[in-house]
């Protein structure tokens, strides 16, 4: 399989972070009307990661909160 690795990089609570992601898809303009809360069927992973969704044509968008993600095994740690 030929994949190149890509990389995000953002930043939490100053630092650089690296995310290796699969691939790079559309760029879109979404209205922040389109934007709704998590819905109760996502799956708990995902909304344990995110902050919200927007729903495409035939898939949902998750929306990623960084600082959720970043920080999620400090809190199962702090448990």
């Amino acid at each position: 399989v030929d994949s190149e690795e890509m990389n995000i990089v953002v930043e939490y609570q100053n630092e650089p972070y690296s995310l290796i992601i699969d691939k790079v898809g559309d760029v879109l303009s979404l209205s922040d009307d389109a934007f709704e809360k998590n819905p109760v069927t996502l799956e708990a992973c995902w909304q344990e990661v995110s902050t919200g969704i927007f729903r495409l044509e035939e898939e949902l968008l998750v929306i990623l909160d960084i600082e959720k993600l970043l920080s999620f095994g400090d809190n199962k740690a702090a448990a």
